[in-house]
């Protein structure tokens, strides 16, 4: 095959540059330097996948079209990708070559999504997410469903590893409306298993469950084992995080006798499947949940044999997101078993790859502002300008013509023309004002920018309905959507009053933040008093419901106090944002409360614990935060006219 493989490749080169320009040959043989390249590191990978070989006649063989050939290329990266992420960009790299004289918006959308994946799976999240956003962009242009949805599930998923999961959250669940209307299983099973993912980072790990087991009945219908696989795998994994949860808890029995060992017999059948597919990427992560789960019951020979097999090969495949974490699960399985020198050693190469992906994600911040913060801007102060410039073209040209009307027509066009412009200006400063708040839409029409800024004490309030899920079953797409909105409406004229700013709703959550834009010291109890509100709210609308033998929502609370960043986010569609360990502990308050309870953090009930009763509920784990207290809030103290404090008297 050698020969051949020189001969063919060479005489496709002479054949199509004998007439062609000088960037032509300049292609051509820029694509012969890559498949003879591709064909030395490629070579060895035949014998692991039959298919590799005829794969590869395809692609570097003149008597295929271009788009054959490409589709060959991508089926190889594909391939290539679970066992060398390097190789398979050098093929990728091979297809943009090709690439270049077709005219196929369709192939180079999935050329650069393909490129998101790879450069994704190796930590290089600046570079995928630029990969991903041109992908986008070629889809939305073209109006491909199905490539939007990929995009939007690709764009999620580095949020996801970046720790972003609300913005992973918005970009999986707007994948997931697309794959819904396409109708097909698997990509549903996808998009329905990466949502899991997030739920499952927010430590909602019940509805993360539910939504997993639910993707495998789509699975079910198309028989694809590697889906199989992950949805089996992410349950393995969510056994053990709720694990964890249950120690915390106090619940060692379940976390040791039900929790953990059904973890690992959950992780095997995942990796089982990943093995016999050859799959070594996905193979890599379940010998690490598995070896996780075998440490935290304290079989550390076992783990250390897991986490061990993981870093190998982790390692022969160049993965520096995953040889991080198997170092962690070194470095964890040492400790356990009294090796100090080696653990501190695992310890110390976790410690360098963790940072050095950390810059990677400054990198990332960096790329996302340059994509799509600037772009943002500029979009937003041409629609504030919009209308004048308008304007102003009209009044040119009725000044073209001002010689025809008498000096009362002039007046008329005139007064005709400011009320256009002041019904215009007015329609768009309301729509501004919806969209992001007072101060930061202020500063946007007369900067044309509004910088993300740092806020030390606010206060963050989750809310999400308990057995949403199964309420969702029980009513029409549009009886549901009103249920939600009438909820949410309230919600709205809550926040509205107690001055607190809502930022999202994300499905049935409901997210609002008390002390921002503008700074203040009383936005522990102002968010705590509109709680409270929320729940008069949602009792008066169970009694009315209940009254006519209808379902109802039953919500949950959760508050926390803490420092944030807010600015404006988003490319499609502008959005006022914030980030931050308290955005993500204010979700766990919420996911740990119960239906018809608040739950706030250690942090907020220092602030509050002398205006209102509360019950301690103990500790749970938060990533990255340690051991936080939780107290539910039975009821507010009388307060003084006004209600309004300033809470760092408390600290």
């Amino acid at each position: 095959m050698d020969s051949d493989f020189l001969h063919d490749i060479f005489t496709f080169t002479i054949e199509n540059t004998h007439d062609e320009s000088t960037h032509s040959i300049h292609i051509y043989m820029k694509l012969f330097s890559i498949f003879f390249f591709l064909f030395l590191i490629i070579q060895p990978a035949f014998s692991q996948d039959p298919n590799m070989e005829s794969l590869m006649d395809i692609a570097y063989s003149n008597k295929f079209s271009p788009d054959e050939r490409v589709k060959a290329l991508h089926e190889v990266a594909i391939i290539l990708n679970n066992t060398n992420p390097d190789s398979a960009f050098q093929v990728l790299n091979a297809a943009t070559a090709l690439l270049e004289n077709m005219n196929d918006e369709e192939l180079k959308a999935k050329n650069h999504l393909l490129k998101a994946t790879v450069l994704q799976h190796t930590g290089n999240y600046p570079q995928a997410l630029e990969e991903a956003h041109f992908a986008l962009k070629i889809a939305t242009a073209a109006a491909d469903s199905a490539d939007i949805a990929d995009c939007y599930n690709n764009i999620g998923q580095i949020y996801e590893h970046q720790g972003d999961y609300n913005k992973a959250l918005i970009y999986h669940s707007d994948a997931l409306r697309i794959n819904y209307k396409i109708n097909e299983p698997s990509r549903i099973a996808k998009s329905m298993s990466l949502l899991g993912n997030i739920y499952a980072s927010l430590f909602q790990y019940d509805k993360a469950i539910d939504i997993y087991e639910e993707s495998m009945l789509y699975i079910d219908t198309v028989n694809n084992r590697l889906q199989l696989g992950i949805a089996l795998g992410n349950i393995g994994f969510v056994y053990y995080e709720k694990g964890i949860e249950y120690e915390n808890r106090g619940q060692v029995d379940s976390a040791f006798n039900v929790l953990y060992p059904l973890s690992i017999n959950i992780t095997q059948k995942a990796i089982d499947i990943f093995e016999g597919l050859q799959s070594r990427r996905y193979s890599i992560i379940g010998y690490l949940n598995k070896g996780l789960a075998y440490n935290r019951l304290r079989n550390y020979s076992v783990s250390e044999k897991l986490c061990m097999q993981a870093l190998d090969l982790a390692t022969q495949m160049k993965l520096p997101p995953l040889i991080r974490d198997a170092c962690e699960c070194m470095y964890l399985s040492k400790k356990g078993s009294g090796a100090y020198p080696e653990a501190l050693k695992f310890y110390e190469n976790f410690v360098h790859l963790r940072d050095s992906l950390v810059n990677k994600d400054r990198e990332r911040l960096m790329v996302e502002k340059e994509l799509g913060f600037n772009y943002e801007k500029e979009q937003l102060a041409d629609s504030l300008e919009h209308e004048q410039e308008q304007a102003a073209k009209e009044y040119h040209i009725q000044n073209q013509r001002i010689g025809l009307f008498a000096v009362a027509g002039i007046l008329i066009l005139l007064g005709v023309l400011v009320l256009v412009v002041f019904r215009g200006k007015k329609r768009s400063d309301e729509l501004l004002l919806n969209i992001l708040p007072y101060e930061t839409a202020m500063e946007l029409k007369k900067k044309g920018s509004a910088e993300a800024k740092q806020f030390e004490h606010v206060t963050v309030l989750f809310t999400d309905f308990k057995g949403f899920t199964t309420f969702a079953e029980k009513l029409s797409p549009k009886e549901l959507v009103a249920e939600i909105d009438q909820c949410f409406k309230g919600i709205d004229h809550i926040m509205e009053k107690h001055n607190i700013e809502k930022i999202k709703t994300i499905g049935d959550a409901y997210m609002a933040v008390g002390g921002l834009p503008v700074s203040n010291t009383s936005n522990a109890i102002d968010v705590l008093k509109a709680a409270f509100d929320i729940l008069t709210f949602m009792n008066k609308l169970r009694a009315e419901k209940e009254a006519t033998g209808k379902p109802f929502f039953e919500i949950r609370i959760g508050i926390h106090s803490g420092p944030v960043i807010a600015g404006i986010v988003g490319v499609r569609k502008f959005a006022y944002d914030i980030w931050g360990d308290t955005v993500n502990v204010a979700s766990r308050m919420e996911s740990n409360s119960e239906a018809g309870k608040i739950n706030i953090s250690g942090d907020t009930y220092a602030l509050v614990k002398n205006l209102c009763v509360c019950t301690y509920r103990g500790k749970i784990e938060a990533k990255g935060k340690g051991e936080i207290d939780m107290y539910f809030v039975e009821s507010l103290k009388d307060l003084p006219p006004g209600g309004k404090f300033n809470f760092l008297q408390f600290l």
